[in-house]
Formats: structure tokens, sequence, C-alpha cells
């Protein structure tokens, strides 16, 4: 059993009772009742630092600067994955508006072949309505598969946050579970001791 002392530093039992014995020697007079407001005092004290605040504020921060770091890495992991798909679809886009644009240069070459004006402005007015409208479903297109990936994942980062939250709320209870254990068998050894 190890019983830490004020600051922090484990001792083991032969220390510990070798300084209550120095200690005790020391002290003089009448010695019953200086060794029972010694031991009054000694208990207090054990079992105020029986828990180690720092210890759990430093593990606390600890499972906190973990869990940060793993959300950083998700999300700059996501991020990149975003980016990734946006310059994907970017490509897509321009390649696809390229298509565009030589179809309607092919097709107005044959229209600078018609001889019939009517049928000029008839053939523009064809080619400027496909266009608009291979346009519109492109952007469409790209708009819908942009908002599409990036509810997927806003849901799996919400799922990541809550996964990390969980994992942080069960390493809390077993620290707290931990030091229950340590703080009963530093309780058991004053006793016992005592006795």
């Amino acid at each position: 059993m190890v019983v830490p002392s004020e600051t922090g530093t484990p001792h083991d039992c032969a220390t510990v009772r070798g300084q209550i014995h120095d200690h005790i020697l020391q002290l003089g007079g009448k010695i019953s009742q200086r060794v029972d407001g010694y031991w009054k005092n000694r208990l207090k004290q054990t079992a105020a630092s029986g828990i180690d605040q720092d210890k759990v504020d430093f593990l606390r921060f600890e499972f906190r600067q973990k869990l940060a770091i793993a959300r950083d890495e998700e999300r700059r992991r996501y991020d990149d994955l975003l980016e990734s798909m946006a310059c994907r679809l970017e490509q897509q886009f321009w390649e696809e508006k390229g298509d565009l644009h030589r179809s309607y240069a092919k097709a107005r070459k044959l229209w600078g072949e018609f001889v019939c004006r009517k049928v000029r402005k008839q053939a523009k007015d064809m080619l400027c309505q496909i266009a608009s409208y291979y346009r519109a479903q492109l952007e469409r297109e790209v708009t819908h598969r942009m908002q599409l990936e990036k509810n997927r994942i806003i849901q799996e980062m919400e799922q990541i946050v809550k996964t990390a939250v969980e994992q942080q709320k069960r390493m809390d209870e077993r620290a707290i579970q931990w030091m229950m254990n340590q703080y009963e068998e530093l309780l058991k050894f004053i006793s016992d001791y005592n006795d």
C-alpha cells in the first residue's frame, strides 16, 4: 500500500512509520495525550491527501488534450477530404464546361454553314437554350453533390465527437473509481495501523 504524502510523493509504510516514530520521540511531556492528538492530526492530513486533486486535474487535462488533438486531427482530415472533393468536382465542372464549349463551337461552325438566315437564328436560339440548360443542370448537380458530401462529413464528425465524449466519460469514470479505491485502501491502512 502506497501512502501519498502532502506533496504528492509516494512513501512506503516503513518510511512513514519511521517518520511517525521520530516525531513521537520529539514530542516529550505527556506522551499519551500528545500521541493521541498527533494521530488525530495525522489522520486528518492523510485523509485529506488521500485523493490528490492535482493528479485528477492533470489526468483530466491530459484526457482533454488527447481528445482535442484527436478532434483537430479528424477535423483536418475531413477538411482535406472536403477540399479534395471540391477540387475534383471543380475539375469535373471545368471538363464538362470544356466539352460544352467544344460542342458549342462545333455547332457554331455547322451553323455558319447554313444559308438561310431564319435557320441560322433558330439554330442560334436552340444552341443558347441547350447551353443554358446544360449549364444550369451542371451547376445543380455540383451543388447537390457538394451538399451531400458536406452532410455526410458533418454526420461523421458528429459521430466522432460523440464517440470521443463517451470515451472521455468512461476514462473519467475509471479515474474516479481508481481514486476511490486508493482512498478506501488508504483509510483501511490507517484503520489497521491505528488498531
